[in-house]
C-alpha cells in the first residue's frame, strides 16, 4: 500500500478539536436559527395543514459504524548501526590529538597519543624483578633437593637398622635355644653325677669290706669326677647362652632406637621438603607475577596509543592536547556512515504490523526524499509512560544520509471505528448542517458534527446515532415532522 505523508490519521485531540468547533458552531447556529425555529413553528399549523394529506417519498440508509483506515505518521531520527566513544586506558597527559570533529577515518588510524613515561619506568622495574623472582626459585629448589637427600639417607639408615634388628633377633632366638639346650643337658648331667656318686658310695663301701678291688673303687672316683666336671661345663654353657641372649636384646634395642631414629629423620626432612615445596611454589608464583606485570605494562604502552576499531566520522572530541587522560575519561565519539538506521517509537497498536526484514520506507525531512530499508530489531519492551515499542530499520547505503537527521515513516492505523451516513444526506439549512431522521413514518430534522469524508461517507461526531434510518437527498420543502414513504 502506498502511504501519504500528508495525509494524518485523526487522532484523540484532533476529535476534541472538532468536537468543540461543531459546537461552537452549533451554539451561534442555534442563536442565529432561533428565529428561523420561532417563526418555522408560527408557520407550522399551516404547513402542515397543506402537506398532511401527501406525504414525500425519500430513499434513506442507516447510520452504520465502518473501520478507519488512516495513515499514522512516526517520527524519528538517524543513528549510526556501530557507534562508540574512545577512551584511555591508561593514566597520561595526551601528547598528540590528531583528529578534528567532522573528520574521516579508517580503522586502525591513530586518534590520540598519550605520554607513557611512566609507565616506561614501570615495565623496566618489572623486566628487572624477574630476574630476581627466578633466583628465588632456583634456592628454593635447591633446598628442596637438600631436604629430598636428607630423607633419603635417613630412609636408607632406617632399613640398615632394621636389617640389624632382624640379625639381633636372630641371634635372640638361636641364644635362647642353645640356653634351652643347655639346660636339658644340665639336667641329663645331673642326673650322671647323681648315679656317679651313687657308684662312688657303693664301691668305697664294697672296697672297705674287701668285696671289690680298688681299681673299682679308682674307677667309681673317675666317673663320679668326670660327672661333676660335665655338670659344672654345661652350667658354664648356659651362663654363656644367658650372656648372648642378653646381649642379643640389648643389640634389638639399640636397632630398635636406630629406627625409631631414622623414623624421625624421615618425618623430618618430610616437614623439610614440604617448607621446600611451598617456597618452590611461592617462588615460582613470583615469577608469574613478575612476567605478568612486564606483559601488562608492555600492553599499556600499546594502549599510549587511541586507533579507531572502524571506519566512520569522528562525531564529537571531548579533551584536548596537554589534558589529562585517566583510565575511561572519554576522547573522542566515533560514528560509522557506512552503517545507519532508522530509530523510530512505534504505538503498541501499530507494532504488530511490524516483522522483521520488512521492506519500510523513510521520509528524510533534511533531504526531502525518501530512503528504503528494512526493519531489523523491534525492542521486545515498551516504554511504561507511551506504550511505545522502538523499532530499528537498516537504510540502504546513501552518502547523503548522515546520523542525527530526522525522519518520518508511514504506518497505516485500523484501529478504531466511526459513526458514518452517505454524503448525500448532509444538508444545510439556515446554516445548520444536520440530517433528516425517520421515525416512524416522519422525518425529523437533527443538526450533527461532522468529520472526515471517507469516499461517500461521512463521519458524525454528534447528532446521529448508530442505527438511525437517514433520508438520502432531502427534497427542499421538506420540513421537521413531515410524513414521508419510503421508496427502499
Amino acid at each position: 500500500m502506498t502511504h501519504s505523508f500528508l495525509h494524518l490519521q485523526p487522532d484523540k485531540n484532533l476529535l476534541q478539536k472538532v468536537g468543540t468547533v461543531g459546537l461552537v458552531g452549533l451554539l451561534v447556529a442555534t442563536a442565529g436559527g432561533a428565529g428561523w425555529i420561532a417563526a418555522r413553528q408560527d408557520r407550522e399549523p399551516v404547513a402542515h395543514a397543506a402537506t398532511e394529506a401527501a406525504s414525500f417519498r425519500v430513499k434513506t440508509a442507516l447510520a452504520q459504524r465502518n473501520p478507519v483506515e488512516a495513515d499514522r505518521i512516526l517520527t524519528g531520527s538517524v543513528e549510526a548501526v556501530d557507534t562508540t566513544t574512545l577512551t584511555s586506558r591508561v593514566m597520561g597527559t595526551i601528547r598528540e590529538l590528531s583528529v578534528e570533529e567532522g573528520d574521516r577515518v579508517r580503522a586502525g588510524d591513530p586518534i590520540a597519543f598519550i605520554d607513557v613515561a611512566d609507565i616506561q619506568a614501570q615495565r623496566n622495574q618489572a623486566e628487572a624483578s624477574v630476574p630476581q623472582a627466578q633466583a628465588s626459585v632456583s634456592a628454593a629448589q635447591s633446598a628442596y633437593l637438600a631436604a629430598q637427600s636428607q630423607q633419603n639417607q635417613a630412609r636408607a639408615f632406617g632399613v640398615e637398622a632394621q636389617a640389624f634388628r632382624a640379625e639381633a633377633q636372630t641371634r635372640l632366638d638361636q641364644a635362647i635355644a642353645a640356653h634351652e639346650a643347655a639346660k636339658a643337658q644340665l639336667q641329663e648331667a645331673q642326673a650322671n653325677l647323681e648315679d656317679a656318686k651313687l657308684n662312688q658310695r657303693r664301691m668305697a663301701m664294697l672296697q672297705a669290706d674287701g668285696a671289690v678291688s680298688q681299681s673299682r673303687l679308682d674307677e667309681a672316683n673317675t666317673r663320679l669326677a668326670m660327672a661333676e666336671a660335665q655338670v659344672e661345663q654345661v652350667r658354664s654353657e648356659i651362663e654363656r647362652r644367658r650372656s648372648a641372649i642378653d646381649q642379643a636384646r640389648t643389640q634389638i634395642a639399640q636397632a630398635n632406637a636406630q629406627v625409631e631414629q631414622a623414623n624421625a629423620q624421615v618425618e623430618q626432612s618430610q616437614a623439610q621438603i614440604d617448607q621446600a615445596q611451598a617456597q618452590v611454589e611461592q617462588a615460582q608464583a613470583g615469577v608469574r607475577q613478575a612476567q605478568a606485570q612486564v606483559e601488562r605494562t608492555v600492553a599499556d604502552l600499546d594502549y599510549g596509543t587511541v586507533t579507531a576499531p572502524f571506519d566512520g566520522v569522528i562525531t564529537r572530541k571531548h579533551t584536548d592536547v596537554g589534558a589529562m587522560a585517566g583510565a575511561g575519561q572519554s576522547i573522542v565519539t566515533l560514528e560509522s556512515t557506512d552503517r545507519l538506521r532508522f530509530s523510530v517509537p512505534v504505538p503498541e497498536s501499530l507494532v504488530g504490523q511490524m516483522r522483521l526484514g520488512q521492506p519500510m520506507t523513510v521520509r528524510i525531512d533534511a533531504l526531502d526524499r525518501e530512503v528504503r530499508g528494512r526493519v531489523s530489531q523491534i525492542v521486545p519492551s515498551s516504554d511504561p509512560r507511551a506504550h511505545n515499542f522502538t523499532v530499528k530499520i537498516d537504510l540502504e547505503p546513501d552518502n547523503s544520509v548522515m546520523p542525527g537527521m530526522f525522519g518520518r515513516l508511514a504506518l497505516t492505523s485500523q484501529n478504531r471505528e466511526a459513526l458514518m451516513v452517505p454524503s448525500e444526506a448532509i444538508i444545510e439549512r439556515l446554516g445548520i448542517q444536520g440530517v433528516y431522521v425517520v421515525r416512524g413514518n416522519q422525518a425529523y430534522f437533527r443538526s450533527v458534527v461532522t468529520g472526515a469524508t471517507h469516499g461517500d461517507v461521512v463521519e458524525i461526531f454528534r447528532g446521529v446515532e448508530e442505527g438511525d434510518r437517514v433520508v438520502l437527498s432531502p427534497p427542499d420543502d421538506l420540513r421537521d415532522g413531515s410524513p414521508v414513504a419510503l421508496t427502499n
